[in-house]
């Protein structure tokens, strides 16, 4: 989230380059900023459900970040990191 820009396109087009080493086509923006949408709309809808997923792996939450919009981010990143491109990439 930090690394990637301040608009939401930066942020998707910045982390599918990092995932798959090429730009995100425009109907693949739109699916993953579908994504997004939904799974900030859920996270919105039961906060509580957010804190059990940022718990989860090696590192802290990093400080001073929505703990809302990073929960949808992550599912992003999750998204991108098993799309089969990115696991077998060509």
């Amino acid at each position: 989230m930090s690394k990637g820009g301040t608009s939401v396109e930066s942020r998707l087009v910045w982390a599918f380059r990092q995932a798959l080493s090429r730009p995100p086509s425009t109907d693949e923006c739109t699916v993953l900023f579908a994504l997004l949408e939904r799974r900030l709309s859920a996270a919105k809808t039961a906060p509580a459900a957010v804190a059990p997923l940022l718990t989860v792996g090696l590192h802290d939450t990093p400080a001073g970040l929505d703990l809302i919009e990073l929960s949808a981010w992550t599912a992003v990143a999750r998204t991108l990191l098993n799309v089969h491109e990115t696991i077998t990439r060509y």
